[in-house]
């Protein structure tokens, strides 16, 4: 899991060099029957955050991990995907399958059942935003935003509204 952490967050902060060194250098402390899976998923990670919508799609979806907190991320991120490139109905779709996999999703921490609930909800309506005329409705969503609970990607929703708002009031 530190493995991921730290390419994550280079990723985030678009260390993206600092990542593939990182990735290249310790690659081999990872268990060997994990290793290629470990690495497709920080590859993943990379090409999302570098705005290589496609290239994430398609290395994501050739994972099939044990770990159910990395598939939550990997769904998550699919659904991150299909919403920047557009794809409403597979976007829709997506949201379905995890709200399922949410709903069967094991988890002693309560908090992350929430936060994963609010992450379907906000990305659903954040979709309709997107898709409608009303910035008073993405300004409203904005500040429902903001004001919950903390929930992984919540700042990238708050980022996507911000679009919104600012492309629609140009």
């Amino acid at each position: 899991i530190t493995f991921t952490n730290i390419v994550r967050n280079c990723a985030v902060l678009k260390h993206f060099n600092w990542a593939d060194e990182f990735i290249s250098k310790y690659n081999g402390n990872l268990h060997p029957s994990e290793r290629t899976s470990i690495v497709n998923y920080c590859q993943g990670m990379i090409e999302f955050e570098k705005g290589n919508y496609s290239k994430a799609l398609k290395i994501l979806s050739l994972l099939n991990l044990k770990w159910s907190n990395m598939k939550n991320d990997i769904k998550k991120i699919v659904i991150k995907c299909y919403y920047e490139l557009g794809y409403f109905e597979e976007l829709m779709l997506q949201i379905d399958s995890y709200r399922h996999f949410v709903n069967s999703y094991v988890t002693s921490a309560a908090h992350t059942t929430r936060g994963n609930k609010n992450f379907i909800k906000y990305i659903s309506r954040l979709k309709d935003c997107r898709n409608s005329n009303e910035i008073i409705a993405a300004e409203a969503l904005k500040t429902e935003v903001e004001c919950s609970e903390y929930f992984y990607h919540k700042e990238w929703i708050v980022l996507k509204l911000d679009a919104i708002i600012n492309k629609k009031s140009r």
